[in-house]
């Protein structure tokens, strides 16, 4: 008997010993706890426009991915036509970087403009601009209306010959507005009711989409569209 009960809280302890380390086992695969920080890094495109640009400018803004300007971008491309690619390919566009001004009564690459602009840009700020009067939106030394405004988004699109890959194309343009994003504002002082000095901090995030037309009717010929987005916020 007693060989019995020894046997039987010998067993008893290996299953409680077994039921202690599963328990451990199981706390350690517990997924890491949310700090907060739901920032999704960028990737594809987005992290190639980033990585073009300089040291002062990917300072200034941070870049992550935007499905909603992909869609966007998608859907504004049905308003170009094959024709007005084939015929501004060998005008306008070949060998060239060019940004696109929104414009509702314009050629088909206005109209691919305004209706990204539509799609994407919260409050048609970029609409009817040409790129210096659209980061002066973004600029409250030159746009002091909106300097309290919560977010400010302005969004961008160029086209670029469709000969270069389409990471050539977004590095080009990242080339072409690199300045521009090294000028953004980050802080702006004004003066409050009583008039006392406040501060008011900025952050800058961006996305980046990239499709491209080939007209294989046209020997070939094809455009790169790349959308660029910026928003900027009150930290």
């Amino acid at each position: 008997m007693k060989l019995k009960k020894i046997a039987s809280l010998a067993l008893a302890g290996i299953m409680a010993v077994s039921m202690l380390t599963a328990c451990g086992d199981n706390i350690s695969e517990q997924p890491p706890v949310d700090n907060g920080n739901d920032t999704t890094p960028a990737t594809g495109y987005s992290a190639t426009f980033e990585g073009r640009l300089s040291d002062r400018g990917d300072a200034n803004i941070s870049m992550s991915d935007n499905d909603a300007l992909n869609n966007a971008l998608k859907a504004a491309m049905d308003f170009a036509s094959d024709s007005h690619i084939a015929k501004d390919y060998d005008i306008n566009y070949n060998h060239k970087v060019n940004f696109v001004e929104g414009k509702v009564k314009g050629t088909d690459l206005n109209q691919v403009a305004a209706e990204l602009i539509k799609a994407a840009d919260t409050d048609k700020e970029s609409m009817e601009k040409d790129v210096a009067k659209i980061f002066d939106v973004l600029n409250p030394n030159d746009n002091k209306d909106d300097y309290k405004k919560d977010n400010l988004d302005v969004v961008m699109l160029y086209v670029v010959d469709g000969g270069l890959s389409t990471d050539a194309a977004v590095m080009e343009v990242a080339d072409a507005i690199n300045g521009e994003i090294e000028s953004l504002v980050r802080s702006y002082n004004t003066k409050d009711t009583n008039n006392s000095t406040v501060e008011n901090v900025y952050t800058y995030t961006g996305s980046v989409s990239a499709d491209t037309i080939t007209l294989d009717a046209n020997h070939g010929k094809s455009m790169t569209f790349v959308a660029v987005e910026i928003v900027r916020k009150l930290a």
